[in-house]
Formats: C-alpha cells, structure tokens, sequence
C-alpha cells in the first residue's frame, strides 16, 4: 500500500467516524486570510449549519478603506449586508432580505462632503414601496415616496433647492386595465 492509498483510507475513516449526515461539524471551514497583490487584505468564513449558509467577508486596503460582506442563506429566508468606507471619510452600506414573500432592500450613503443618500424599497404581499432621501453638501434636500397597491399608485416628493426654494408634488394613478 502506497502512501496515496493510506491518505484516501485516512479520508474514508474520518467520514465514517463523523458520519455522512453532512452536519455542521462536516461542513464547517475555517477562516481564510490572504493579501492580495495590491496590499488588500481578505478574510473569508463561510460556513453551513443546520441548513443554514453563511459567508462573511471583509477587505481591507493600504490606503485605509474597507469593505465588508455577510450573507446568510436558509430556511426561506435571504439576507445579504454590505458596507463599504473609503480613507477619505465616504461610506456606504446595503442591505437585502427576502423571505416569506417580502423582499426589502435598504441603501444609504454618505459622502466626504457630508452629502447623503438613502432609499429603502420593499416589494411583497401585493405592495410595493419605495422612500428616498437626499441631502447635498450644497444645502438642497429631496424626499421621494412612492406606493402601488390594489391596482393604484401614488408618488410624492417634496424639497429645497440650495437656494434656499422649496418644491412640493405628488401624482396618482392606476394601472389596472
């Protein structure tokens, strides 16, 4: 017997001990960190339990930024979390869910200049939203909501110019046919 043959019977017993139920004792890994070429460094887990996968992840730079991941996937449901910064103050973060026929999605940002974004969708049970908000380093300001249920929707929106203007509005209608 060579040495190929007694790593392959190594393998087959720590199954056999462990058992083929593909638990999480089996499934789990460790962490993983390597260094790009470009000085980013990474480190992954991923991970399954009890029907359930999860992979998180971060980035790092030279220059200061980061990045970070974490999705969880299982039993019907979905979430998926972003974030982001830069070394110049900038940041952004995301995050996604779905389950039960609910998917909701939430966004926001903020600029170096102070400057923000954020926008939440929800989409599921016949509905549909969508709120936003916007505010420059400039003073201007825009808010957005939008709705539609039962064959109607409707969108309002209102702001400030930098300026110092205000504007206001709001539609209505039907898409039923």
């Amino acid at each position: 017997m060579t040495r190929y043959h007694l790593h392959g019977l190594a393998i087959v017993a720590a199954l056999l001990s462990t058992g083929l139920s593909g638990g999480a004792a089996l499934a789990q890994s460790a962490d993983t960190t390597r260094t790009l070429p470009n000085g980013d460094v990474v480190t992954n887990d991923r991970s399954v339990s009890n029907g359930t996968y999860q992979d998180q992840r971060t980035v790092t730079t030279p220059a200061g930024g980061s990045y970070s991941n974490d999705r969880t996937v299982g039993n019907g449901d979905y979430t998926d979390t972003r974030s982001a910064t830069n070394a110049k103050g900038g940041s952004y973060s995301n995050t996604r869910t779905y389950g039960n026929g609910q998917y909701t999605d939430t966004r926001s940002a903020t600029g170096a200049n102070g400057a923000t974004y954020s926008n939440t969708r929800s989409i599921g049970n016949g509905q549909y939203s969508d709120n936003r908000a916007v505010s420059r380093a400039n003073g201007a300001t825009y808010d957005s909501t939008r709705t539609a249920s039962n064959g109607t929707w409707n969108h309002t929106w209102s702001g400030e110019t930098a300026g110092g203007r205000n504007f206001s509005g709001s539609r209505t209608g039907s898409y039923r046919r």
